[in-house]
């Protein structure tokens, strides 16, 4: 099988390439970017560097693939104009690539943002309304939508929605997350932690797509997400005793502090953005039956299991791209230095007070 993976270099796109190349399948990628971590998959895949708005030019590239799955978009933190530009212009023209090559199967990487903040009870099922809060969100819905109009020209174009996927690899909130547990700083936990919330690890969400491209599915939507998750407080508090760095949680009012770091976003001083901040303190879970049905989805790892390996790559690789980067792909170094003032602040005061 060849499969055409966008946005092959970045976090997810990477997982992706290395489950396809496991099951001994022919891997394209396409993206703007040289791969950022395991650079010795340049050597295993044929990776072609260009904006996805731009494949058609060079549609002859492209030719033989089976499966297109299109993972490039821009994300939360970019400019608005480039989100729409992005994600639906490329999203159009990776769905008519699959038109002009007579790629039969498309997979579309939404997200489980299209479902809002999560202000209804969980576990939600696919077929809740959706109700996009932010510009990325609102371009996955839109995108989603799009796809009805190609499923009409023939194509099997199918969406995966994944709840916040962690692994080795993950920089972003999860950096510093990894960061202040490493230093043994109190980690900041909005409410009291007794709310449920679900994450996945990246190699299980691969796996997913996988069965996506394989198995006899067609123009399906999928939740997917860890079949094991606790409470936040049970989760963190397991993986602070597994790092055993002298680090505990802090528990802090959930109204106010919601308040502080909207205006901090606000200031772009921050990596927690809305989603993550406005659903920290809630049940927050989506039902992943009907993908158990349709592709026996059963994920390997739970929650602590994925935090685990999140952690231990980070502390294992960090200093390798320290001052490389700021909080993953997008970040920047000064916001980088800034946040870890603060949590150098907060440990030593901590460590003062016991």
């Amino acid at each position: 099988m060849k499969v055409l993976i966008t946005g092959a270099t970045g976090f997810l796109g990477t997982h992706i390439a290395r489950k396809f190349l496991e099951r001994g399948c022919r891997v394209v990628g396409l993206d703007r970017d040289d791969f950022y971590f395991w650079p010795d998959l340049a050597r295993e895949i044929e990776l072609h560097k260009m904006d996805v708005r731009a494949v058609l030019s060079r549609a002859h590239l492209f030719r033989g693939v089976e499966c297109l799955v299109h993972c490039a978009a821009a994300l939360h933190d970019s400019p608005e104009e480039e989100i729409r530009s992005v994600n639906l212009g490329g999203t159009r023209a990776a769905l008519d690539l699959c038109l002009t090559n007579g790629i039969p199967r498309f997979l579309f990487c939404s997200s489980t943002v299209v479902y809002g903040y999560f202000e209804f009870h969980p576990p939600v099922p696919e077929e809740t309304p959706t109700a996009p809060e932010h510009p990325y969100a609102v371009s996955k819905v839109a995108c989603e939508r799009m796809l009805a109009e190609y499923r009409g020209k023939g194509l099997n174009a199918s969406v995966f929605r994944p709840k916040s996927f962690i692994g080795a690899g993950r920089f972003g909130v999860f950096q510093l997350l990894c960061d202040w547990i490493a230093h043994g700083a109190p980690v900041p936990v909005i409410g009291s932690g007794g709310n449920r919330y679900q994450l996945m690890g990246v190699s299980d969400l691969a796996e997913g797509v996988y069965r996506m491209a394989t198995m006899p599915v067609e123009n399906v939507t999928l939740n997917l997400g860890a079949e094991s998750f606790r409470t936040v407080r049970e989760d963190l508090g397991d993986l602070i005793a597994h790092a055993d760095t002298g680090s505990r949680l802090m528990c802090l009012p959930a109204a106010p502090t919601k308040l502080a770091l909207t205006v901090i976003e606000r200031l772009g001083l921050t990596q927690m953005w809305a989603w993550h901040y406005k659903t920290a303190d809630r049940d927050c879970y989506v039902d992943t039956s009907k993908a158990r049905a349709l592709i026996g989805w059963n994920p390997a790892q739970s929650n602590l299991d994925a935090l685990k390996e999140t952690y231990d790559w980070y502390v294992a690789n960090v200093k390798d791209f320290r001052e490389k980067i700021g909080l993953g792909h997008h970040g920047v170094l000064w916001r980088e230095r800034l946040l870890g003032t603060v949590r150098d602040v907060l440990a030593c005061g901590y460590r003062r007070g016991r």
